[in-house]
């Protein structure tokens, strides 16, 4: 790439290496970690998150919008994006602005929201839908050992990954009343009666992401943030 570079240039006037990189559009950067991986010491993990950032560069660099992009795809772009940026070391301001975009969009997939054909204020609009009031649906039933109302329904798979694998230590009123469901769902996953399919090695799609966030939006305390915790949860897991 050096080489290819320094062609374009007399010899007096071709600057040095490190200015070489600063006009590198961002395919030829990535294609730079591409061929340069074992000097730089890279992981397959990380080579993986390279291609599939210059797979990414090549989709949407001729999209204007994302108007025609499922945002189940724009999730896992993101996703790969985020884990990409660690590779690179990115600041952390842009880290967790992509996580927050991350939060938007699996709202989004949950609630099933359209955005504006203007994406220019992309994030203020994301932000805006992320932070509107949830409407709280009636519990039919209440905890059996303890005095909070359950959120109805079947629970979502993802929440029941993290109950079965995050949360052995905690009692079973105690997860319970975390995940704003019953003391007889959680004994039934712990004791795998139930969800019996939901292994150590379960990985979550993006939907199914989203539906557990959509559930513990749901929570009778979730304006207090007594979600927040377990909503975090599932935006770390992988897809």
């Amino acid at each position: 790439m050096e080489r290819k570079l320094k062609h374009k240039f007399s010899r007096a006037s071709c600057p040095p290496p490190a200015k070489l990189l600063e006009l590198l559009d961002l395919a030829a950067l990535i294609q730079v970690l591409k061929y340069n991986w074992q000097t730089l010491l890279l992981s397959q993990e990380e080579r993986d998150y390279v291609m599939g950032m210059l797979t990414i560069r090549h989709k949407w660099v001729g999209h204007r919008t994302a108007e025609d992009i499922p945002l189940e795809d724009v999730y896992r772009d993101l996703d790969t994006l985020e884990r990409f940026s660690k590779v690179i070391k990115a600041d952390d301001v842009f880290l967790q602005k992509v996580r927050d975009i991350k939060t938007a969009i699996l709202y989004l997939i949950s609630t099933r929201l359209v955005l504006t054909p203007d994406a220019s204020n992309f994030v203020e609009e994301m932000q805006m839908i992320r932070n509107k009031p949830v409407k709280k649906l009636p519990p039919p039933n209440g905890n059996k050992r303890g005095q909070s109302p359950a959120i109805g329904g079947r629970i979502p798979e993802v929440l029941v990954y993290i109950i079965r694998f995050k949360y052995q230590n905690e009692s079973i009123n105690d997860v319970a009343e975390a995940f704003g469901t019953t003391y007889g769902k959680v004994y039934d996953i712990r004791k795998e009666k139930t969800f019996i399919n939901i292994r150590e090695d379960f990985k979550p799609t993006s939907i199914q992401k989203a539906d557990a966030i959509a559930w513990m939006r749901r929570h009778p305390d979730y304006e207090h943030g007594a979600a927040d915790k377990i909503i975090k949860a599932v935006e770390n897991l992988e897809v």
